[in-house]
């Protein structure tokens, strides 16, 4: 844990940042580790952990995120338009932004995520789901936040 905290400004593939900046790919690994290691932090590296993810989801959000639900892809990372979707949707599901589950990072969850995560589901569902990342970002969103299938059934979401 010590170690993941201390590389977070190093670059890709020894650190967090890839050019300098963050991408969805690693932002998800990143999480995950915290996720695995966090009954193991003493309460400091929780809150140094708590403050990293959440600036991870609003870079994810700010950064990455179309009005219309879509991830950009970043084709300097190998990344394709299917990748993209399932790493960003992978990201907002650990950090329990997109989650019916409370985060296991933070008391309470995000009430405005809703909206966001429903238009992520829908533009999941309007595109190919023959690709196997496209099929897997939507299968893990409906996973972890069904509201969204209800909503976008009942012509709302």
């Amino acid at each position: 844990i010590s170690t993941l905290l201390a590389i977070r400004d190093e670059e890709y593939p020894f650190g967090w940042r890839f050019h300098g900046r963050m991408n969805n790919h690693n932002a998800y690994d990143v999480i995950r580790l915290m996720k695995l290691g966090w009954p193991h932090m003493d309460a400091a590296q929780q809150a140094e952990t708590a403050v990293a993810i959440e600036a991870l989801v609003r870079t994810s959000l700010r950064d990455s995120l179309s009005p219309e639900g879509v991830f950009a892809a970043d084709p300097e990372f190998s990344s394709s338009v299917a990748d993209a979707q399932y790493y960003g949707v992978s990201v907002l599901t650990e950090a329990g932004y997109c989650s019916t589950e409370p985060p296991f990072w933070k008391a309470g969850g995000w009430p405005d995520a809703g909206p966001t995560c429903c238009r992520i589901a829908s533009s999941l569902r309007a595109a190919n789901q023959s690709i196997p990342a496209m099929a897997a970002a939507l299968h893990r969103l409906e996973k972890h936040y069904p509201g969204c299938a209800e909503a976008t059934a009942a012509g709302s979401g």
